[in-house]
């Protein structure tokens, strides 16, 4: 799984509207950088970094207090999310929301929403 930076020179809808129709990607918005639910979900990334590589996942972190004005404006207008609580969002290789949470997800979990996607299933009857 690659981690994908935005900041100062670009915007996270900028950043999200480059990886449309070539990675899924899995937002992760916390509070503080130091957020129970945060720091697990990421732990639990990281130990399936083939998995989430051969799905073409990648993720993006967003904190609170580090995010601009603008991508605090993009994430409450695009991803409806509260902004004193975790959150997780899958958008699929088409740009859309294919899932949200306000709970760490389980690997397996988001590999069988994954897996269930129709361009997934292409994907693997390629493969």
């Amino acid at each position: 799984m690659m981690l994908v930076f935005f900041g100062r020179d670009t915007s996270l809808q900028t950043t999200l509207e480059t990886l449309v129709w070539k990675n899924r990607v899995l937002v992760l918005y916390s509070p503080q950088p130091n957020d129970a639910a945060f720091m697990l979900q990421k732990q639990r990334l990281k130990e399936q970094k083939a998995q989430l590589l051969e799905r073409d996942l990648v993720m993006i972190e967003c904190v609170g207090g580090q995010l601009s004005s603008e991508d605090m404006a993009y994430l409450k207008s695009r991803f409806s999310y509260q902004s004193n609580h975790f959150g997780v969002w899958l958008i699929g290789k088409d740009g859309g929301i294919k899932s949200r949470s306000d709970n760490p997800l389980l690997a397996r979990d988001l590999f069988s929403l994954i897996d269930a996607m129709p361009m997934r299933r292409a994907e693997m009857h390629k493969n």
